[in-house]
């Protein structure tokens, strides 16, 4: 049991437990006594539990006992309210297929996209895993492999899908994921309402002035590397702020950040034209 503990993680008593429940008697009959105790992880907290396992001879029925020493209990125990449309097994709010029958669930609403790819919500993850686990998940919600299904997995799946790949574009750019951690924070990033110094804004005039009347390639070049390297030092900027959760400071960052990043746009779009190659 052990073994299951550090195979299937939170998700063991959720969902493990609940597939041996539905079993019969007959195929429980090796689980005569088992007993288990480990420390699992589920929503980031670490809770101690102990599993007992019995198959009761007299009643033909199996029992599962489930303890758990943490305050977390109570979030835990109510992820058990959430059922599988399809074969009523346990599902977590953060499943968006069913371990056990496979079936595609009801798109939740409520989940933020760190949690669709179950993430922690920081400025600074892991491009690679992100993007390992939004293939998984496009793998199993893809059209061919439900085409045979009811047409409410199917219209569930088209709905997961959309979702999926909304919350992996928006977390995939730097800038898009730091303006969706300030939505989380209740603090968006509104138009016109973070009043920036006026030297700044008068050095974004001036390199947009430039760059209206550049024609050679040779003087592009400084402005780029300048541009490049701004750009890097407010996104250190940006990651420092949301580490010490200093939100304003990381508006403020991102607000400049838009408008090197619109220069940047200029300077392809010219490099474009002049026929520069860049290697990124």
């Amino acid at each position: 049991m052990n073994t299951a503990f550090k195979r299937w993680g939170s998700k063991f008593v959720v969902t493990k437990v609940q597939q041996l429940w539905k079993r019969s008697f007959e195929e429980h009959k090796i689980f005569k006594y088992t007993k288990c105790h480990d420390v699992f992880s589920i929503y980031g907290c670490n809770l101690a539990a102990s599993v007992n396992i019995f198959a009761d001879r007299k009643y033909s029925k199996l029992s599962v006992f489930v303890n758990i020493s943490n305050k977390q209990a109570i979030r835990f125990l109510s992820v058990s309210k959430n059922r599988c449309w399809k074969c009523n097994a346990v599902v977590t709010e953060r499943d968006l297929v069913c371990m056990s029958c496979g079936s595609v669930q009801k798109p939740n609403q409520k989940l933020n996209y760190f949690e669709i790819f179950k993430e922690i919500p920081h400025f600074d993850i892991d491009i690679r895993n992100l993007t390992v686990k939004f293939r998984r998940l496009q793998n199993l919600l893809h059209p061919d492999k439900i085409a045979t299904r009811p047409e409410r997995e199917r219209d569930y799946s088209a709905e997961q899908s959309a979702l999926v790949n909304k919350a992996y574009q928006t977390l995939l750019r730097p800038i898009d994921r730091g303006i969706y951690l300030l939505e989380l924070h209740s603090k968006p990033l509104l138009e016109d309402e973070i009043q920036l110094p006026m030297d700044f804004l008068d050095t974004v005039m001036e390199v947009n002035e430039v760059l209206e009347d550049c024609t050679n390639a040779d003087a592009l070049e400084p402005i780029r590397h300048v541009n490049d390297a701004k750009i890097q030092i407010l996104f250190s900027d940006v990651s420092l702020a949301f580490k010490e959760k200093n939100i304003d400071k990381a508006r403020e960052s991102i607000c400049k950040l838009k408008y090197y990043i619109n220069i940047d746009e200029r300077i392809r779009k010219l490099e474009e034209e002049l026929g520069v190659s860049r290697d990124d």
